[in-house]
C-alpha cells in the first residue's frame, strides 16, 4: 500500500481561498487527501468555498471564502474560514447543492417537526427562497419546502436561482428569472419563495420529474424516466434545440437517446445515456465539450463525446468536468479548462478528452464533485466485486485487485438456525424447536448453492434441486405427497436448472434457460395462467423461455428477460406488479422502464436496477419503498437520497441494498434494530445507515432482521430481531440487536422471517 493510499476525501485544483480547506494559498494538480474532513463522503464547491456530507449522521459543513456568509457560520467577519464550520441543524442531510456564492440543503424528512429546507449566503435575487432579499450568513427556512404530504428531495443551485423536487415529483424554482430559467411567464420577476413549473408542453405522459441541474440562467431535468427537458436562456446552445433560439420559461424537450443522469452547472450540459455513453451540447469555449474531434465554440444540439466506457455519472461547473466510468486502470477521467491543476493530471494543461485520473495504489473513486476552480473526489479501499446474483440469493464469491488477490472461499456445506417448525432447519429430525447458532445440514451438501423460502428452504447442487420444510402447498414439489419433511428431498422434472429462487410457499428456477415454478398459486404467482398449485415445475408463461433472473416474493414473482425487460405476476394488492393498478395478473405483465438488470420481489413490494439506478414500488406503510412517504406505490419510483445501490433485497417490510463503499443501507421498517446503525427507528422513508463500519459482498433482508456478509474476511453478521435464535449468535432469547453481530462462521447468509441460512466456507 502506497504512502497516499488514504480513505476519505482528496481535492485538487486551486486553494487560494482554503476551498480545499487548507491554510496554504496554493494550487495542487494531484489528487491531495484532506485529512481534516473526516467521514466527509461527498463534497461539491461553489464559487471559492465548498461545502461536504459526511456519511452515517448527514451531518454537512462547509468551508472557504465567505464574504456574503455563503460558509454558514453566522457571520461574515471572517471572510476565509479555511476549517470546516458544522452547518446548523444539518444532522441528517438528505441533499445540498451550492451555487455561487450561497447554498442550500433539504434534510431527511422528519414527520414530528416537518424540518425545513434551509439556505444561506447571497440573496440579491431572491435565490435563498426565504420571501425576501436579505442575504444571511445563518440558515434559513425556504418558504414552504415541506408539507404535511411533501418535502424537497433534490436541490439545484444556479448562479442566481434555485429549484426544488418534492417527494411527490413536482418541480419548484425560485430566484432570478430574466431568461424563464425559473419556469414563470414574468421574465423580468424575481420570486423570494418557490414557485410551481409547469408540466412539459408536448411530454410523453404527464411531467414526473426525476432530476434537475441548474446552469447559468437556465435550468434542466429528466422527466418521465428518460426525457431531458430545459428551459431559461436559449442561446449559445444551452437549450439544445439545434441553435439559438428564443428564452423559454416553459419546458422544451432535448431529442437525445433515453437518459439515466444530467449534469449542466456552468454552461455545458451532459446526459450520460441507458447504455453508458455520454452526450453534450452549449458552450465549448474551454475545450469542456468533451471531444477533440468537436472545436466550435458552441454545440446547438446534444453530440455523444463519450462511448463505450460505461459512464454512470457526470459531474461539471463553467469550464471542466469529470465523469465516473470504466476508463484506463481508473473509474475517473476529466477533461476541460485546468489552467488550476483542477483536472488533476498533474499539470495544469487544458485537455478536449477525457484524461484519466489515476486513484491511490489499491484504491478506487466513488464520488466526484466539481466548483469553485476545484476538484473533489473521494478514495475507499478497492472492494471485491459484489456477486451477481438474484435478490441476495445464491451469491458467488467476490474477486479483488489482481494485484493482492483476497482469499477465495470454500464452500464447506449449509448450516442453519431459526425455527425448525415443520423440519424447517432441514436437518433430519423436528426437534430442537429452534436453534440459536448455526447448525450444520447432513453431508453432501459443500457445493449446494441454497435459497430460503417462507416455510421451507430449498438448494441448487449440479443438476438437480432439493427442497425441504412445509409441504402445505406443495412447495416441496413431490407429487405424490404433501407431507412435509425434515430431510431435503429431490424435485423431479428439472433437467439443467440455474438461479434458484424461493418466495414465501413457491419456488422458481431458470431450467435450461426456460423459466419454471412450482408450489402454491393462489394468486397466480407461478405464472401458468391458473390459481392452482402445482407439485410439478411448470413453465412460466409469455416470456417463459427467455428470463435472465427470476424473483419469488409473499405471493407474486418478478422476472428480468434476456432483453432487459422487467415483468411480474401473482397478487397485485398493493401495487406490487408495477403496472399502475390493483389487478392479479396470473400471466407477466411488463413493468414500466427499460434495461433492467435486476428483479427483487418481496412481501407486497417490489423493486429492481434500471441503469444503475434503485427502483421500489408496491407496499409502503413503513417507506420500505424508499421513496419519501408511506403512501402505496404502483408503479416503480426512484430511491431517493442515495445512488449508485446494488444487491437489493426486501422482505416484509424492510428493504436493503449495499450503496457507497459497499457499506449496508436499510429502509422502511427499523424497530427491531433493522437499519444496524444503533437505532430503532420504526419509519425510515429512506436508505439509512451504514449498518456497522465495515464493506460487505451481499445483503439479504430476512423482514425483522438482516444478514451480511463482510469484504474480504467473508465473516457473517446478523442483526435486528433474535426471536428463535434468528441471529444465530448462540442466545435464546427475544432480544433486538441493533448493531451487526458476529456469527463466528463465514460465508454468505440468506433470510426469512422464521430462518436464517447461510452458505458456510472457509478461507483458501
Amino acid at each position: 500500500m502506497s504512502p497516499g493510499s488514504v480513505v476519505g476525501m482528496y481535492a485538487w485544483g486551486s486553494n487560494l481561498s482554503s476551498q480545499m480547506a487548507r491554510d496554504e494559498n496554493e494550487l495542487i494538480s494531484s489528487p491531495l487527501p484532506i485529512l481534516i474532513l473526516p467521514g466527509v463522503t461527498e463534497a461539491v464547491g461553489g464559487n471559492m468555498f465548498a461545502c461536504g456530507r459526511q456519511a452515517g449522521d448527514r451531518l454537512l459543513s462547509c468551508w472557504g471564502y465567505n464574504a456574503e456568509g455563503q460558509v454558514g457560520s453566522g457571520s461574515t467577519a471572517q471572510q476565509v474560514i479555511s476549517s470546516p464550520v458544522v452547518i446548523s441543524g444539518s444532522d441528517a442531510v438528505l441533499a445540498f447543492d451550492l451555487g455561487p456564492d450561497f447554498a442550500c440543503y433539504a434534510p431527511v424528512y422528519n414527520a414530528d417537526n416537518l424540518s425545513q429546507t434551509r439556505c444561506w449566503g447571497n440573496n440579491e435575487f431572491g435565490q435563498l427562497g426565504t420571501g425576501d432579499l436579505q442575504s444571511t450568513a445563518t440558515p434559513s427556512e425556504v418558504s414552504g419546502s415541506t408539507t404535511t404530504l411533501r418535502h424537497f428531495v433534490q436541490l439545484a443551485l444556479g448562479p442566481s436561482h434555485t429549484c426544488a423536487i418534492y417527494s411527490d415529483k413536482n418541480l419548484m424554482c425560485w430566484g432570478s428569472n430574466a431568461f424563464g430559467e425559473v419556469g414563470q411567464d414574468n421574465l423580468a420577476g424575481t420570486f423570494t419563495s418557490p414557485e410551481p413549473v409547469p408540466g412539459p408542453t408536448g411530454s410523453s405522459s404527464s411531467a414526473v420529474y426525476d432530476q434537475i441541474t441548474a446552469g447559468s440562467f437556465y435550468t434542466c431535468t429528466r422527466a418521465n424516466g428518460s426525457e431531458i427537458w430545459c428551459f431559461g436562456d436559449g442561446s449559445n446552445g444551452a437549450l439544445g434545440q439545434g441553435s439559438d433560439t428564443s428564452d423559454s420559461s416553459i419546458p422544451v424537450q432535448v431529442t437525445m437517446p433515453a437518459a439515466v443522469d444530467i449534469s449542466g452547472r456552468g454552461r455545458t450540459l451532459y446526459a450520460s445515456t441507458t447504455s453508458g455513453d455520454v452526450y453534450a451540447w452549449g458552450s465549448n469555449t474551454s475545450l469542456q465539450i468533451g471531444s477533440s474531434s468537436i472545436t466550435a465554440d458552441f454545440v446547438y444540439s446534444p453530440v455523444a463525446v463519450i462511448q463505450g466506457q460505461g459512464i454512470t455519472r457526470v459531474a461539471s461547473t463553467d469550464s471542466w468536468a469529470c465523469a465516473m466510468g470504466a476508463f484506463q486502470d481508473t473509474t475517473l477521467a476529466c477533461w476541460g479548462n485546468g489552467g488550476y491543476g483542477q483536472l488533476g493530471i498533474g499539470t495544469s494543461d487544458n485537455h478536449p478528452d477525457p484524461v484519466p485520473v489515476p486513484p491511490s495504489e489499491g484504491m478506487t473513486w466513488n464520488f466526484i464533485g466539481l466548483g469553485g476552480q476545484a476538484t473533489f473526489g473521494y478514495q475507499d479501499f478497492e472492494a471485491p466485486a459484489a456477486p451477481a446474483s438474484p435478490a441476495g440469493d445464491s451469491p458467488e464469491s467476490p474477486s479483488g485487485s489482481p494485484d493482492s488477490p483476497p482469499p477465495v472461499p470454500v464452500f464447506q456445506g449449509i448450516s442453519t438456525w431459526g425455527q425448525n417448525t415443520s423440519g424447517l432447519l432441514g436437518i433430519g429430525n423436528d426437534q430442537p424447536n429452534y436453534a440459536t447458532s448455526p447448525t450444520p445440514m447432513p453431508s453432501g451438501t459443500a457445493t449446494a448453492v441454497p435459497a430460503i423460502g417462507g416455510d421451507f428452504s430449498c438448494f441448487l447442487d449440479g443438476t438437480s434441486v432439493s427442497c425441504w420444510g412445509s409441504n402445505s402447498a406443495s412447495q416441496l414439489a413431490q407429487a405424490a405427497s404433501t407431507i412435509d419433511s425434515n430431510s431435503p428431498l429431490v424435485v423431479s422434472g428439472l433437467t439443467a436448472p440455474s438461479g434458484l429462487t424461493c418466495g414465501y410457499q413457491h419456488s422458481c428456477v431458470l431450467d435450461a434457460g426456460v423459466g419454471k415454478c412450482w408450489g402454491s398459486n393462489g394468486s397466480g404467482q407461478l405464472g401458468i395462467g391458473t390459481t392452482t398449485n402445482s407439485a410439478v415445475p411448470v413453465a412460466i408463461q409469455g416470456a417463459g423461455a427467455s428470463y435472465a433472473q427470476l424473483s419469488a416474493g409473499w405471493s407474486h414473482t418478478c422476472g428480468v428477460t434476456t432483453t432487459a425487460v422487467l415483468q411480474c405476476w401473482g397478487d397485485n394488492t398493493n401495487g406490487q406488479l408495477g403496472e399502475g393498478n390493483n389487478y392479479q395478473r396470473q400471466e407477466p405483465v411488463n413493468v414500466p422502464g427499460e434495461n433492467w438488470s435486476e428483479a427483487c420481489a418481496g412481501y407486497y413490494t417490489s423493486c429492481g436496477l434500471q441503469s444503475g439506478d434503485a427502483y421500489c414500488w408496491g407496499s409502503n406503510n413503513f417507506g420500505q419503498v424508499g421513496n419519501g412517504n408511506t403512501q402505496d406505490q404502483s408503479y416503480p419510483v426512484l430511491v431517493s437520497g442515495m445512488s449508485g445501490l446494488s444487491n437489493l433485497t426486501t422482505w416484509a417490510v424492510t428493504t436493503c441494498a449495499l450503496g457507497p463503499q459497499s457499506r449496508v443501507y436499510c429502509w422502511g421498517y427499523g424497530t427491531d434494530g433493522q437499519m444496524g446503525h444503533g437505532a430503532g427507528q420504526a419509519t425510515n422513508l429512506y436508505p439509512d445507515g451504514p449498518a456497522g463500519t465495515g464493506a460487505y459482498v451481499s445483503v439479504v433482508s430476512g423482514g425483522t432482521h438482516v444478514c451480511a456478509t463482510e469484504a474480504v474476511t467473508y465473516d457473517v453478521y446478523c442483526w435486528g430481531s433474535n426471536l428463535n435464535g434468528l441471529l444465530g449468535i448462540g442466545q435464546d432469547n427475544t432480544y433486538n440487536y441493533n448493531t451487526p453481530q458476529a456469527l463466528g462462521i463465514k460465508g454468505f447468509a440468506q433470510a426469512k422471517i422464521n430462518n436464517t441460512l447461510a452458505r458456510v466456507a472457509t478461507l483458501g
